[in-house]
C-alpha cells in the first residue's frame, strides 16, 4: 500500500480508514505528526497505542485509574528504597497515553494535539493532549531511555497534569511495576491495598450519596422559599387592590 499523506485537507473518516487498513509504524507516524486531529481518529489512535503498550508491559495488579497520583491518597505499601529517582525512571511518561494540556499551561504548540471535529466551519477545539510517540507511546518530550537515564525536554513548561503527579504515589509505583522497574506486589501487599481501596471507594460512594441528598434538600428549600415569596407578593397585590 502506498504511503498516504494525511496532512492534506481530508476528513477524519479517511484518516481513520488508513489507520484501520494499514496500522504499521509508517502510517502511525503520519498520523501522530499532525498537530490537529479529529476526536474519532484520536480515540482510535489511543486505543491502538494502549493495546500495543499492554502487549509489552506487565499486567497491572490494580487498575491504575483506581489509584491516585497524590501522596496524600496513598494506600499501597511502597517497596523499600525510598522515593524513586525520576532521572532514572520515566515510567509515567510512557505509561499514560492521555495527558491533558489546559488553556493556562505553557506547553509548546509542537508538543500537543488539538482535538476537534471537522465540519464546514473551522474546527472547534474540544481538548488538548500531549503528543505521543507513534510506536513507543512515550511522551514526545521524553528524552533518554525509560529505566536508565531520562529527562523532560519541556520540564519548565510541562502541563499541570505532570506537575501535580507526585513521585512515590500509588500511580507512580503502578507505572514502575508495569515497566518491570519494581517487583510486583506480594500477596499480602495486594490484599492490604485492595482492602484499603475498597474502604476508600465505599466512603466516596457514601459521600456522593450524602451530597445528592443534601442537594435535593437544598433545592427543595430554595423552591419553597421562592413559592413563599411569590405568595407574599400576590397577597400584597390583592390587599392593595382591595384597598383601592
Amino acid at each position: 500500500m502506498k504511503q498516504k499523506d494525511l496532512t492534506a485537507d481530508r476528513d477524519d473518516t479517511n484518516a481513520l480508514g488508513v489507520i484501520i487498513e494499514c496500522m504499521n509504524e509508517s502510517s502511525l507516524i503520519q498520523i501522530t505528526r499532525r498537530r490537529q486531529i479529529g476526536s474519532t481518529t484520536y480515540e482510535r489512535l489511543v486505543g491502538h497505542l494502549v493495546g500495543e503498550m499492554e502487549k509489552r508491559l506487565h499486567k497491572p495488579q490494580i487498575a491504575a485509574m483506581r489509584l491516585s497520583g497524590k501522596l496524600a491518597d496513598k494506600i499501597v505499601d511502597s517497596p523499600s528504597g525510598g522515593t524513586p529517582n525520576c532521572h532514572t525512571c520515566g515510567a509515567c511518561c510512557g505509561f499514560y497515553t492521555c495527558v491533558a494540556v489546559e488553556d493556562t499551561d505553557t506547553v509548546p504548540r509542537s508538543h500537543y494535539w488539538k482535538i476537534g471535529e471537522r465540519a464546514g466551519a473551522p474546527v472547534p477545539i474540544a481538548r488538548r493532549q500531549l503528543r505521543r510517540d507513534a510506536v513507543t507511546n512515550n511522551c514526545i518530550a521524553l528524552e533518554g531511555e525509560i529505566g536508565k537515564a531520562v529527562r523532560c525536554g519541556i520540564y519548565r513548561n510541562r502541563p499541570a497534569a505532570c506537575r501535580d503527579f507526585e513521585a512515590d504515589s500509588d500511580q507512580c509505583h503502578a507505572a514502575r511495576r508495569a515497566f518491570g522497574l519494581e517487583p510486583p506486589l506480594t500477596a499480602e501487599q495486594l490484599a492490604k491495598a485492595l482492602r484499603r481501596l475498597a474502604a476508600r471507594e465505599a466512603k466516596q460512594r457514601r459521600r456522593e450519596a450524602m451530597n445528592c441528598v443534601s442537594l435535593v434538600s437544598i433545592n427543595r428549600q430554595r423552591v419553597q422559599a421562592v413559592e413563599s415569596r411569590d405568595k407574599e407578593i400576590l397577597r400584597d397585590l390583592i390587599t392593595r387592590r382591595e384597598a383601592v
